[in-house]
């Protein structure tokens, strides 16, 4: 093409907002060397993706975040780079670092060394992080300390103004950025967002805004109380549900409990706090975390099958079929009857003629 004509088709391109520096690249698939999946939590949170976890505002989502740090700080989680400590970035757009954020991580064991608080500078005056604008200044930084995990919480905080949270386009846009960091830095990131007020039990349809959300990272989690505590959003039990993964298999949904604890400040002084702990698996889903709180009668009927079950199970293991067909002649519904399970801790048991459901043994909760 001349020079003449090759200027004026970019000018035109220009002109109609097309860079005229883009070109569209192919790639043959034989010249990618197949990776598997590496694990920071598995098969929870991986490297090189975005998770999000959502929940309600003010139970508990900051603990298990700072909880997932301080157990990636010391090399505690179960991944691929196991009994590895792990550098950790944390940017927080409602909670104060002194009073808060720190505390919580002494109460969780962190290694404070490994955990960078994230903020941005602005003419030397400190900033709130934006993205996708800071997304480059971001990776810059991650690749200078060797961060394996990034969390960002909340989400919203740190969308632009420009990004429409509502508009699916704009919020691909927005996260775009941060999951091209999280493949070129090798980077897990775990996104918290909150809830929307549907009353929809679905997960993809509550969390807030666009359900680009949900659709851009590859693992979604639902973070709530759990529904059979009795003291219902007042107590201290709660639930991580698992209800997406693009990467391998669902986690079962996992029980913790939060308790309050002090740690020690300057000069001595003592400061209040809580921290997070797990209890290991709960038959709990996202559906049960997103429903409706248990209200008496629910309470009521929850307590009648668990008697159900500790008469029926008394003496020996029954068929998973056999056991739920008496519990419906009961009138107990499967979801009470689930509910019952979790308070039980009956795991079902493969055999060669099927499930079997049977009371744990003593020490076995």
């Amino acid at each position: 093409m001349p020079a003449e004509a090759k200027k004026a088709a970019e000018l035109d391109a220009s002109r109609n907002g097309r860079p005229p520096n883009r070109t569209v690249v192919l790639r043959q698939a034989s010249a990618i060397k197949p990776e598997p999946v590496s694990w920071l939590w598995r098969p929870l949170i991986a490297f090189a993706a975005l998770t999000l976890m959502a929940g309600r505002q003010g139970l508990g989502k900051t603990l298990f975040a700072v909880d997932l740090v301080a157990r990636a700080s010391r090399g505690k989680l179960d991944g691929d780079h196991g009994g590895q400590p792990a550098t950790c970035l944390f940017a927080t757009g409602e909670d104060d670092l002194a009073s808060v954020l720190v505390p919580r991580l002494i109460a969780a064991d962190a290694d404070l060394s490994r955990v960078q608080f994230v903020t941005a500078e602005l003419a030397g005056r400190e900033d709130a992080l934006r993205l996708p604008e800071d997304a480059d200044r971001l990776s810059d930084q991650a690749q200078a300390v060797g961060a394996a995990l990034l969390v960002v919480d909340p989400l919203s905080a740190f969308l632009e103004g420009h990004v429409d949270a509502h508009k699916d386009a704009d919020v691909r846009r927005g996260l775009a950025p941060l999951a091209r960091l999280s493949m070129e830095r090798k980077l897990a990131i775990f996104a918290v967002s909150h809830l929307n007020k549907s009353m929809s039990s679905d997960p993809f349809l509550r969390v807030s805004g666009s359900g680009a959300f949900t659709a851009a990272p590859r693992s979604v989690l639902v973070f709530g109380p759990d529904p059979g505590d009795p003291d219902g959003e007042l107590g201290a039990r709660r639930v991580l549900a698992h209800p997406k993964s693009n990467l391998g298999p669902r986690s079962p949904s996992l029980a913790w409990r939060i308790e309050p604890c002090q740690v020690e400040g300057e000069r001595g002084k003592s400061i209040e706090t809580a921290r997070i702990v797990g209890e290991g698996e709960t038959a709990h889903t996202a559906g049960d975390l997103l429903g409706a709180p248990m209200d008496a009668e629910e309470r009521s009927a929850r307590a009648d099958a668990v008697e159900f079950l500790r008469a029926i199970l008394d003496d020996a293991p029954i068929r998973s079929v056999e056991l739920k067909r008496a519990a419906r002649d009961a009138g107990i519904s499967d979801r009470t009857l689930r509910r019952a399970q979790d308070e039980l801790a009956i795991k079902p048991e493969q055999k060669a003629d099927g499930w079997y459901w049977a009371l744990p043994r003593e020490g076995e909760k």
